[in-house]
């Protein structure tokens, strides 16, 4: 059994880890990675290490395990850095699903089977392998469901306590995960157990100690907030204004082929009135993300529903323990569980970029991704001035910059970059999109037409997935600022 552990978490997060290493290799990577890896390098080695280095608009856990693995040259300032972290959360995930199919009383092969399923998933492995925050919640909840199943059977506190642990953090790596803790706060007061005969007035006080440990951490990171920034609600509207950004006309297809087969693997455990946690975990997981992307005006996208990937394993694993129907049931449901992924990744527009160039770099092509963004920080980095960037807008320009700390001034808000009047570049882009927030942007309005006395222009160059560019300008005279 510690054998077949152990390959369960290599095939995931040894695969992610090779897979994200060969992409690095060509010069890829996401935009989420950038910014996890310069927020957690920025957060333990910035100039000085700040808490405010967190940026408040990407759910903080992911950005905090990552930055103690900065603390090794090799990783810091690099967009590898989060793939490390999400690549073991891959591989930890998929042995708790093999252990939670074991639990619930699925043969050795058959939950072998569907955690291996689960491991080698191509959305699961894709979004490891890019270092996606999503990776880190859905391991958190996989936990949650084991320890809550757990204390389902033993009626013991502990376990209980464990799992509202676990979503307290899962709902840190990803705010809509809050909703999931709530819905097992009230599973917690419904009492299903395996032991009736437990008094029911523990009930209630389970399930409030339950939902005030998911809600609390965010309580606590309601005041972290308010206290750096001054607003306690700020990352509410900067995590929106991240995902907002830039929608894609395309209808989003490739989320539909991963919500359906979940959806429809939770109505029929539903069906069997079995796994009450697990389909309301789905069920809740599938609307937080239509629910998201309606709200924030952004098309759905294959990392918002990375979680149901694990949840359609457990499902799939606990319909098959139910009807005692293995091999005909694996050999049905496993190969669409990796076909559908397969199919999205296809299909996919929010990586299509990353395709596109990793398909140029096996022919031989010069890799096209990030073509502007290398280009300022190659032209900032050859004239040896110091620059403001919003690091919280401009993350990938902030990020190739990043290993020379003296070059970069990384500022979250107008009053940070109007307090370097000793900067020698200033960094904009255009004012529309992503851009309407940017800190540079709002402090000098008119900046980016080149209508300021104090500024020259020395340069532009495209953002890269947006019709806008950048535009970097001299400061002539600190006075007129």
């Amino acid at each position: 059994m510690r054998a077949l552990r152990w390959a369960i978490i290599l095939a995931a997060g040894g695969t992610a880890v090779a897979v994200g290493l060969w992409l690095r290799s060509f010069g890829l990577f996401s935009a989420g990675a950038a910014m996890i890896a310069l927020r957690a390098s920025a957060v333990a080695f910035g100039t000085p290490p700040s808490i405010g280095a967190l940026g408040f608009d990407l759910p903080p856990l992911p950005i905090l395990l990552a930055a103690p693995f900065a603390a090794a040259p090799v990783l810091r300032w690099d967009p590898i850095l989060p793939v490390v972290v999400s690549a073991a959360a891959a591989g930890i995930a998929a042995w708790w699903v093999l252990g939670s199919l074991r639990g619930i009383g699925l043969g050795v092969g058959a939950a072998a089977a569907v955690a291996l399923a689960v491991a080698v998933h191509p959305v699961w492995l894709y979004a490891a392998a890019s270092g996606s925050g999503s990776v880190v919640a859905a391991a958190l909840l996989v936990a949650a469901l084991r320890l809550y199943r757990r204390w389902q059977v033993t009626g013991e506190a502990l376990p209980m306590i464990a799992s509202a642990f676990a979503m307290a953090l899962a709902s840190l790596a990803r705010y809509d995960l809050a909703v999931v803790g709530c819905g097992l706060a009230v599973l917690v007061a419904l009492g299903r157990r395996a032991r009736p005969q437990e008094p029911r007035d523990e009930r209630p006080a389970f399930a409030v100690a339950y939902a005030a440990a998911v809600l609390g951490s965010l309580g606590v990171w309601l005041v972290t907030t308010g206290l750096v920034v001054g607003d306690p609600l700020a990352f509410v509207v900067r995590a929106f204004d991240a995902v907002a950004a830039p929608p894609s006309a395309a209808p989003p297809l490739h989320v539909l082929l991963v919500i359906v087969p979940a959806v429809a693997a939770a109505a029929a455990a539903a069906a069997m009135r079995r796994a009450s946690a697990t389909v309301l975990s789905t069920a809740l997981v599938a609307v937080a993300a239509v629910v998201t992307s309606a709200t924030s005006g952004s098309p759905l996208s294959l990392d918002a529903v990375v979680p149901l990937v694990p949840l359609t394993g457990l499902l799939v694993g606990e319909i098959v323990a139910r009807r005692r129907i293995v091999f005909p049931s694996l050999a049905l449901a496993l190969p669409a569980l990796v076909a559908v992924g397969a199919l999205a990744l296809s299909v996919s527009t929010d990586w299509g970029e990353a395709h596109r160039a990793a398909i140029d770099a096996l022919r031989g092509r010069t890799s096209t991704m990030w073509t502007g963004e290398r280009g300022v920080a190659a032209f900032i980095r050859r004239t040896g001035a110091t620059v403001v960037v919003d690091a919280r807008v401009d993350g990938v320009v902030a990020l190739l910059l990043g290993s020379s700390r003296d070059v970069v001034a990384t500022d979250t808000s107008p009053t940070a970059a109007s307090a370097r009047p000793d900067a020698d570049l200033i960094l904009v882009r255009t004012p529309t999109g992503r851009g309407a927030s940017e800190a540079t942007a709002r402090e000098w309005p008119t900046l980016y037409q080149g209508g300021v006395p104090w500024a020259r222009a020395l340069g532009s160059w495209p953002v890269s997935g947006e019709p806008a560019e950048y535009r970097l300008y001299a400061v002539t005279s600190v006075a007129g600022r």
